[in-house]
């Protein structure tokens, strides 16, 4: 090699040099490689230049992605296939290229490292130097371009590697810094898209999240034959080879299992460099970890809120509440914490299942007969809850109004007593974390609510004779009391039966009871809601109308006593007293009584089996 050619080389190196001086980190290869290609046709006397590089003969394989290469360079994956379009000429560098396989390129320049190992080839459209360097001189600018290449690609490859592991580390503190699903997979997707712009992203979820505009879908569970359910349930990274490029499925891991999928598409390259696999499943992994932390924080939030819901609920439930007030109280909590539409208590007494008041309204109307009487078939021969998404699908036969059915059973001592229901149009409405808490909330009220029934029963026996269950004279002497407050008129019946103490002689006491308590029936289908009768003692029962007139006392005591005869056995007949007062009377309870006594003993002095009303 001349001096001239040696001047014409220190010369190339040192305008590669100062390329190399002149690249920034920041700075884009495109425009790296344009400058390369300016110099070199400057030298070489082209119009038109392009680099074909081996890929294999640079240090980092994700290079072709990263840098995003412009046009006027290929990275060539089999270059044994390329060497029948690129044949050596024997002019040591130069290649012959085939006929139209790379127009409008006439001739090349293989490029060669230190060990003579080919790492691509220049382009050209043409040579034109004023003379003809040396073979020499060729080898030698072969040799300088690759060790330029191979030093300003492995230099970007570190810068960009540097910039997305920067970006990678904000990215990663930005998802572990939120608890919020949606806004930890809108983080990676956008990572991604500014880092493969080419590439199409889908998330396959396990669980629904609101993900706001992100493509997200659910796992198919039933699909077992889908890369995307081996990816799922093996926690391994899976390809899927197609027409239009390659597909790859990422699982989106935690320490407790895998909450997703990631699915790119479109990935239309030959080889999928390894490191990028590896960088995608680092950040899915990442992402993962985040949303498994925002499902446990989200879980743990929801169990406090459930906690106090619990909490405030028992506290008011184990307070001193009427049945009617209890029952309204946990409506209103399960239509505001559960979401329901219609909710309500049911006890199952006898044939027909009793709504406790307090219900929506809903479950006193018609409608409502179909689910009771379902419910209610349900209890009567199993235990088991019921959580129903799409109600059409249990019963096709007809259409129906709510779709979506929770129930539950309410139990005591292994005996089911009654349930709870709660309802939505919605197919699918309630989710399992809204049953389960409907099933907490459920057991706590029932308690309460049989409480409340137990009270119930006790007030009502304080204030019942146990035989005939009318109101006992006690409780009879209040209602008077409160009457005679508050009304402006009221009318007080005594009722004896006729002879029966023969009753009992002749027939024994059970017989005498049985009477009574035939009596006690008459006349409580004969009251009205605000009339009220009692046992007075003994055979004697009474009966106070507030509110009524004389005429109307007479009447009823009239009424009963014709059906006393009829619907009694054995037969039996009554006497009657009425008594009546008013505001403008000075009366009180006792006198009340006399004067129904004295109209009694006038009946029975009179011949028994008549009414008789206190005339003064």
């Amino acid at each position: 090699m001349n001096a001239q050619e040696e001047q014409l080389l220190y010369g190339l190196k040192s305008e590669l040099l100062g390329i190399m001086y002149e690249c920034r980190p920041e700075s884009v290869l495109h425009d790296d490689m344009n400058i390369l290609a300016e110099t070199l046709c400057k030298h070489l006397g082209a119009e038109r230049i392009r680099f074909l590089l081996r890929l294999s003969a640079f240090e980092t394989e994700e290079i072709a992605v990263l840098l995003k290469p412009p046009e006027i360079f290929s990275f060539i994956d089999d270059w044994d296939e390329m060497k029948h379009r690129l044949r050596e000429d024997g002019r040591g560098v130069f290649v012959r290229i085939g006929e139209g396989a790379f127009p409008p390129y006439k001739t090349g320049i293989l490029l060669r490292n230190g060990t003579r190992d080919p790492i691509g080839c220049i382009l050209l459209d043409r040579i034109s130097l004023a003379e003809c360097p040396s073979a020499e001189w060729w080898e030698q600018f072969s040799l300088t371009v690759s060790q330029f290449l191979v030093k300003l690609f492995s230099f970007k490859s570190v810068c960009v590697k540097e910039i997305w592991n920067e970006k990678l580390l904000r990215v990663t503190m930005k998802i572990h810094s939120s608890m919020d699903i949606g806004e930890v997979l809108q983080e990676m997707v956008e990572f991604l898209k500014e880092l493969y712009p080419a590439f199409s992203y889908h998330l396959l979820l396990s669980n629904d999240n609101d993900c706001g505009h992100l493509p997200v879908q659910l796992l198919n569970y039933n699909d077992l034959e889908a890369l995307s359910m081996k990816a799922y349930v093996t926690g391994q990274v899976c390809m899927e080879e197609g027409k239009d490029g390659n597909t790859l499925y990422f699982p989106l891991k935690g320490k407790q299992g895998v909450y997703g999928i990631l699915q790119i598409g479109n990935v239309r390259m030959e080889r999928i460099p390894k490191t990028m696999v590896e960088f995608i499943s680092i950040l899915a992994n990442t992402a993962g970890n985040a949303m498994e932390n925002a499902h446990l924080y989200q879980q743990s939030n929801q169990l406090v809120r459930e906690l106090k819901l619990v909490t405030k609920v028992s506290h008011q439930l184990n307070s001193r509440l009427s049945l009617d007030d209890r029952t309204h109280y946990m409506i209103s909590q399960l239509k505001s914490s559960l979401r329901a539409e219609e909710a309500a208590f049911v006890l199952l007494k006898g044939k027909n299942p009793h709504v406790l008041q307090g219900s929506t309204p809903f479950f006193f109307g018609e409608e409502s007969a179909f689910y009771l009487r379902f419910l209610q078939n349900h209890f009567s021969s199993n235990r088991e809850p019921l959580f129903i998404g799409d109600f059409s699908e249990h019963q096709k036969d007809r259409r129906h109004r709510f779709l979506s059915l929770m129930a539950v059973p309410m139990e005591q001592e292994d005996e089911i007593w009654g349930f709870a229901v709660a309802l939505h149009h919605e197919p699918y409405f309630f989710s399992f974390k809204t049953f389960k808490l409907f099933q907490t909330l459920t057991q706590h009220s029932s308690l309460a609510i049989a409480n409340s029934l137990l009270r119930e029963e006790l007030e009502w026996l304080v204030i019942t004779d146990y035989s005939t269950k009318l109101y006992n004279r006690n409780y009879l002497d209040q209602v008077l009391e409160k009457s005679m407050a508050e009304d402006l008129e009221g009318t007080f019946i005594l009722i004896d039966i006729d002879n029966f103490k023969f009753v009992n002689d002749t027939y024994g006491h059970h017989v005498g009871d049985r009477v009574l308590i035939q009596l006690a029936g008459i006349i409580k289908d004969n009251l009205t809601d605000r009339e009220i009768s009692a046992r007075w003692g003994g055979e004697e029962l009474a009966i106070y109308m507030p509110g009524r007139s004389l005429r109307d006392g007479v009447m009823l005591a009239e009424r009963i006593a014709k059906l006393a005869e009829t619907h009694t056995d054995p037969k039996v007949t009554i006497s009657c007293g009425v008594a009546y007062w008013n505001r403008k009377m000075k009366d009180d309870p006792l006198k009340l009584f006399r004067r129904a006594d004295e109209a009694l003993y006038d009946a029975k002095r009179k011949g028994k089996n008549r009414v008789i009303a206190y005339s003064g």
